[in-house]
């Protein structure tokens, strides 16, 4: 029985049987067609993995620029109410002043008549008053 037992040996945690021509062949290429089938599969991964690091950061890159542009147009967005709203009040502004004008105007003049009014009333009085003391006198 002793005669039975096979030789082997060991690499990379695999037993490899040793014939009389050394390793068996047949052992050794399934060894190294699973490593190439593992290489392949490894590459693939790493491809991949390559492929979506460099478009995240491509979308990375891309999403920041489109925040900027965001923000910038808001801004401008902004800016372009803002002097919207200064314009329109300095025409609010300019269009009260005009009507207050246009009132202190119409104020004067009506005071102004209302006094001469009260004046010739006044005037009136004070001669009717003149002429009834020439009179009584």
């Amino acid at each position: 029985m002793a005669g039975n037992k096979k030789k082997v040996v060991q690499f990379w945690g695999r037993e490899f049987d040793i014939v009389k021509q050394g390793l068996s062949q047949s052992q050794v290429y399934a060894f190294i067609n699973e490593l190439i089938n593992e290489n392949e599969i490894l590459a693939e991964k790493t491809e991949r993995l390559a492929l979506m690091e460099r478009l995240a950061g491509e979308t990375l890159f891309e999403a920041d620029r489109l925040a900027m542009s965001i923000g910038n147009n808001a801004q401008q967005e902004a800016s372009n109410i803002l002097q919207s709203f200064e314009e329109e009040a300095a025409k609010i502004k300019a269009n009260i002043r005009e009507e207050v004008k246009q009132l202190l105007v119409e104020t004067r003049e009506k005071l102004t008549s209302e006094m001469k009014q009260n004046g010739d009333k006044i005037h009136r009085r004070i001669l009717g008053r003149l002429e009834q003391a020439m009179t009584d006198v």
